[in-house]
């Protein structure tokens, strides 16, 4: 079990934990529901990146390849379809744009997980190395104008929303654009000018900065209760992992 496994799995497990702990506070808020449904995506996909990392059968990391791709494409709409909502939206917005922006991951997605996604996959001591194909181009297209949308977005309700809710966008905007970064770089930017993916489980766990910046939020600005002791202890373990994670990538940059 490597390293980058270890973060994998404590990522996922973190933001499931983060999105269950978002929505008993405030189930009845669209941001809410969204964010579970975001994490649960950003769960899954966190999973399938450590099945690659794991897997020493070639058609195993073929599959989970694939279903990486579909699943990051709804990590993406989830986020923007979370911004719309966060923190101000008290209902649901329009259903047209909504729709069209699930239609477009459901066709991207398909894309970006068929077959062709896959040229070639090498195993090797450090875990399955795969060269990709012509999908992933599809993918950056699509992905790139949505992670620019969604910042916008914040940055745009960062400038108009006062108090604490400015407060709360701030960690969610510094946060998101950590991850993007690392993300992009490990599982964009490396396949598309070397053709490998070697470091594409790192670009997933990049994704613990947006959970560390939510979990800031929520924490300091007290969005849930914390006065009985059962929850003492469950914000207690949300940081832990959230710490353990970020220190596991550190860690791994530190010593590589």
């Amino acid at each position: 079990m490597g390293l980058c496994f270890l973060a994998l799995t404590l990522t996922a497990a973190t933001t499931a934990t983060l999105g269950v702990f978002v929505f008993r506070r405030v189930p009845d808020r669209p941001a809410s529901r969204l964010f579970a449904l975001h994490t649960l995506f950003v769960a899954s996909w966190l999973s399938s990146n450590a099945v690659i990392e794991l897997t020493s059968a070639e058609e195993t990391a073929r599959l989970a390849i694939c279903a990486a791709h579909l699943l990051i494409t709804f990590v993406i709409v989830t986020f923007v379809d979370f911004v719309w909502a966060f923190p101000d939206r008290l209902r649901w917005g329009p259903s047209r744009p909504r729709l069209a922006l699930y239609l477009s991951a459901g066709v991207i997605g398909l894309i970006a997980s068929s077959p062709a996604i896959v040229r070639e996959v090498m195993l090797t001591p450090s875990g399955p190395d795969a060269t990709l194909g012509w999908p992933l181009i599809v993918f950056g297209v699509y992905a790139m104008p949505m992670l620019v949308y969604a910042n916008v977005m914040l940055v745009m309700k960062l400038r108009r929303l006062p108090g604490i809710a400015r407060v709360q966008l701030g960690h969610v905007l510094v946060g998101t654009v950590a991850s993007e970064f690392v993300i992009i770089v490990a599982n964009l930017v490396i396949p598309v000018v070397t053709g490998r993916t070697e470091y594409g489980g790192w670009g997933a766990a990049g994704y613990v900065f947006t959970v560390i910046a939510v979990a800031v939020a929520i924490t300091k600005h007290h969005l849930w209760d914390l006065s009985s002791a059962a929850r003492r202890v469950a914000a207690s373990i949300l940081a832990t992992g959230t710490l353990a994670a970020g220190a596991t990538v550190v860690y791994y940059a530190a010593v590589s």
